[in-house]
């Protein structure tokens, strides 16, 4: 296992918020919507980009920070794209509640930090 450098550091916090906006994003949490589903086959780009891909890279982080980087890049991406899907309304019937709107700009904020900080994961040594 390595040692974390400072830009290791803040993709592990980064890493943390999302994980628990991640989780307040799916039906566990927050999510009152799921009848209102217009296509369950966007259900495992939710799961995968809200949950599963931030457990892959958490666990990467500590073992090969290079493809954590990818991931943390890769999920920041799909996550822009499931944000700006779900608040024009393309997922769900209904328009998503106060509640999750807040926890999605605030997983989009998790994206831009992703977006800027990933990249320099990758060029470390």
């Amino acid at each position: 296992m390595k040692k974390l450098s400072s830009t290791g550091k803040i993709v592990g916090v980064l890493l943390v918020c999302a994980l628990v906006f991640g989780y307040l994003l799916t039906p566990l949490g927050l999510e009152p919507r799921n009848p209102d589903l217009r296509t369950f086959a966007i259900v495992p780009f939710f799961i995968a980009a809200s949950l599963g891909i931030p457990i892959a890279a958490a666990i990467l982080l500590f073992i090969k920070p290079r493809i954590a980087g990818l991931l943390v890049t890769i999920n920041a991406i799909i996550m822009i794209f499931l944000v700006a899907g779900d608040q024009a309304g393309f997922f769900f019937t209904t328009p998503p509640p106060v509640g999750i709107t807040v926890f999605e700009f605030l997983s989009l904020g998790v994206s831009i930090g992703f977006l800027l900080v990933g990249p320099k994961l990758r060029r470390l040594p």
